[in-house]
Parts: structure tokens; C-alpha cells; sequence
């Protein structure tokens, strides 16, 4: 628990909500999730995470709660890569920069508590390292922490035309990678990083939620 709050100290989270969300036919970040959108519910699950909490949302204006604050993505990428080298810019700019940027996509429901601590477990003792998070047999390089004294190298890199996160994390022996483990429902295990893309993600989830609920 220490290095927990000894990693949550050093680190900045940045929602990410910038996509188009064409898959889902609507504004997903709005949808309701027991009692929260699934951006606020995002949010507050990166204030335990991180000592601040900024969100990269493409301009689309969502209303946010007070003090957290927005970013403008950046005029050059596609895709996270854009709402990724805002908060880098952001972070690394600051008077005190973190040492970690942690990037949270908003559509996912059941993230670990254990996230960020793990993460940076993984990589504190080369401070130039960035990790990744893994569930079965995926990768999910939107979900990592980056280290901020790399910030402008990787957005040298996204300037120069790599949109790709898993490339910007750079090969496997030079990156960390974090496994984790979802709930058991059934004897199923559920992806600790499932995301919502359609309606019918969005019912999974519900369904998801009421079955923890009911133990």
C-alpha cells in the first residue's frame, strides 16, 4: 500500500475521449453505467490512481467536473496518439512534471484498482520505461504509463508519422508488460479491460455489473 501511494504521487492521468465512436452510433461517453456515464465513471476511477486527472477529449466539450482540467489535442497525429501527446506536452510543461503519464481510453468499466501501482511496479527502476497493460492473450497499449522524461522523443515520433501506441512503447524487451485478471461469473473469467464500443457491449456491461452485485 505504501508504493501505492508512492506511485499515485508521481503520476498523471489522462482520460482519453477523443474518438468518433462511429461503432457505437452515438456519444458512448454519455451512456449510464450504475449511475455514472462512462466518462465520469473513468474519471473517478483515475482519481485513484493518480495525484491529477486531465482529460484529452477531441473538443467535443463534455461537461466535466470542476477543477479537472481539458486539453486540446494535438494538431498532429490520429487517433489516442493525438490526446496522448497533448497530456505529454501538458505534463512534461509543468512547473513539478509527474514522472508518469497513465492513459485511461473512457469505455472501459472494470478496471483493476491495482492499475497504475502495478504498472509503475514494473518499470520504477528504469525511469526512461514504459508499461503496458495485458488481459489473456491482448495487448492494450492505450492502457499504460508513460514516462514523461520521454515526452518529447515520442511526439518527435508521432510528428514524424508513428500513430501506432504499441510502436510508440517501443519493443517488448525495452517496455514492461503487466498481466491482469478480471472477475469470475460462472466459471467465466471477465477481461478486466473489456471495452464498450456498441449497444450491445453497453448491455454486457450491465449485466456484468448486476451479476458482482449479486455476489
Amino acid at each position: 500500500m505504501r508504493d501505492a501511494a508512492r506511485y499515485r504521487g508521481m503520476t498523471m492521468a489522462a482520460v482519453l475521449s477523443g474518438g468518433a465512436a462511429s461503432r457505437f452510433g452515438s456519444d458512448k461517453t454519455q451512456e449510464m453505467l450504475d449511475g455514472q456515464s462512462l466518462l465520469d465513471r473513468t474519471i473517478a476511477f483515475a482519481g485513484t490512481q493518480a495525484a491529477s486527472v486531465v482529460i484529452a477529449d477531441g473538443g467535443q466539450g463534455h461537461a466535466l467536473p470542476d477543477g479537472l482540467t481539458r486539453l486540446v489535442d494535438a494538431d498532429f497525429g490520429a487517433g489516442p496518439a493525438r490526446g496522448l501527446c497533448a497530456a505529454l506536452a501538458h505534463a512534461a510543461g509543468l512547473k513539478t512534471p509527474p514522472r508518469y503519464l497513465l492513459t485511461l481510453p473512457c469505455d472501459v468499466p472494470f478496471y483493476p484498482h491495482d492499475l497504475a501501482g502495478r504498472l509503475i511496479g514494473a518499470v520504477v527502476h528504469d525511469p526512461q520505461m514504459p508499461a503496458l497493460a495485458v488481459s489473456g492473450s491482448r495487448l492494450h497499449p492505450a492502457i499504460a504509463v508513460w514516462p514523461v522524461a520521454r515526452a518529447s522523443a515520442i511526439i518527435a515520433r508521432v510528428k514524424a508519422g508513428e500513430n501506432a501506441l504499441h510502436a510508440l512503447l517501443g519493443p517488448a524487451q525495452e517496455r514492461g508488460e503487466v498481466r491482469f485478471s478480471g472477475p469470475v461469473i460462472d466459471g467465466i473469467e471477465i477481461d478486466p479491460f473489456f471495452n464498450v464500443n456498441t449497444p450491445e457491449e453497453l448491455e454486457i456491461a450491465r449485466e456484468v455489473l448486476q451479476a458482482l452485485a449479486e455476489g
